[in-house]
């Protein structure tokens, strides 16, 4: 009996994961352009993603406390709106006050399409493809942060930052479009209380399952937040190919993700998770004792980013069969803790940075990785006396 096919609808939560991506990094792409039209330093750009970061932790199990139980599909086109209101507004600004605003209601509606996309990828197909759709799905947001910056900072030197960020809007309409006409009603989960929060945050099996994301993501940023001074500074790497180093890293994510979702039901999301977060702390330790020069430095990037961006598959899927009458709250945690993790590693970077170079971030990056093996080795001590 051949294996169920994957139903085209993926394709448009794929594309609404794309639609908050690059909502949520175009601020990187477009720093220069608005930095000389707000009249503010790049600092505070940078800050505009600490903004939707931080908010978007916050709301994104906040909103499964008020709407969690509502139809999937719903709060899909909502947050799509949202995201593309959160753009219009912010290519309106006439000040930093304002756009910080509309960041804020970007990261809103981020956070009901993040953990919506996952829950309806896992609940309207079959259990033996659970795995690949959500890999699936969770393309969308990987091909965005491939592709989010290097188009959005080429648009913002064609035709400005304010339009490049109503174009951002546009494909958020597009992707809502796309969605209220191909993917079919999926119900909803049950609504979250405070007491459901509590409950997993002290959950001995679910918390460290939650920080598997956190500190994955924390390593990482604490190395790719400065990767272009990593490149240039230690690897050696002239700044005129800087930008085709980090597409070979985005294309190396991508790789891995397609890798993860085609095997993540053949061999088991435990066995994929630990391989995705043992490889990659392998890649930061030798990062850490090696000087690689340009052509290792990027093929050690190519590598790093192909086993991190497997995990994402395999771990919304550990999370979805761990606790399923919890899954709506769990997805939302876990979308929620990879941007915290961007958030912390990039505050990490910078401290560590400006107090020793570009030297120790590798070395930081690689302890932080292990504290993601460690929080994965506990998840799964709790989870087996449980079945015990």
């Amino acid at each position: 009996m051949s294996a169920p096919k994957s139903p085209t609808f993926l394709y448009a939560l794929a594309s609404a994961y794309f639609a908050l991506g690059v909502a949520s990094l175009a601020v990187v792409g477009l720093l220069e352009p608005m930095v000389r039209g707000l009249g503010v330093t790049r600092g505070q750009i940078a800050f505009l993603v600490t903004f939707f970061a931080l908010a978007y932790g916050v709301l994104a199990p906040g909103m499964q406390m008020i709407v969690g139980h509502l139809d999937r599909r719903r709060l899909i086109l909502i947050g799509l709106l949202i995201i593309a209101l959160g753009c219009a507004l912010a290519a309106l600004s006439t000040s930093y006050v304002w756009v910080s605003i509309a960041r804020v209601l970007m990261a809103l509606g981020a956070a009901l399409v993040g953990p919506m996309v996952s829950a309806a990828a896992a609940n309207l197909v079959e259990p033996q493809i659970r795995g690949k759709a959500l890999g699936t799905a969770f393309s969308g947001l990987t091909l965005a942060t491939v592709f989010g910056i290097p188009v959005t900072t080429l648009l913002g030197d064609l035709i400005g930052w304010r339009w490049s960020m109503a174009l951002v809007g546009a494909v958020a309409l597009v992707s809502a479009i796309w969605v209220a006409t191909s993917l079919p009603a999926s119900g909803g989960g049950r609504r979250v209380s405070a007491s459901d929060l509590v409950a997993v945050l002290i959950d001995r099996m679910l918390l460290p399952a939650i920080g598997i994301t956190f500190f994955q993501m924390t390593a990482q940023f604490a190395t790719y937040s400065l990767i272009a001074a990593v490149l240039i500074q230690l690897y050696g790497i002239a700044p005129a190919w800087l930008a085709p180093a980090l597409f070979l890293y985005g294309t190396g994510g991508v790789i891995g993700n397609i890798v993860a979702t085609s095997l993540v039901d053949r061999l088991g999301y435990n066995r994929m998770i630990f391989i995705s977060l043992g490889s990659l702390s392998i890649v930061f330790a030798v990062l850490s004792v090696l000087d690689p020069g340009p052509v290792f430095g990027v093929a050690a990037m190519f590598v790093w980013s192909f086993f991190g961006l497997m995990l994402f598959a395999p771990q919304q899927m550990r999370l979805v069969s761990i606790a399923p009458d919890q899954q709506n709250l769990l997805l939302a945690l876990n979308s929620s803790a990879i941007y915290l993790g961007m958030a912390a590693g990039a505050a990490i970077s910078g401290i560590a940075y400006e107090a020793s170079g570009p030297e120790v971030l590798a070395p930081l990056s690689f302890v932080i990785s292990l504290l993601a093996i460690a929080s994965f080795l506990t998840s799964r001590r709790f989870e087996r006396r449980r079945h015990q």
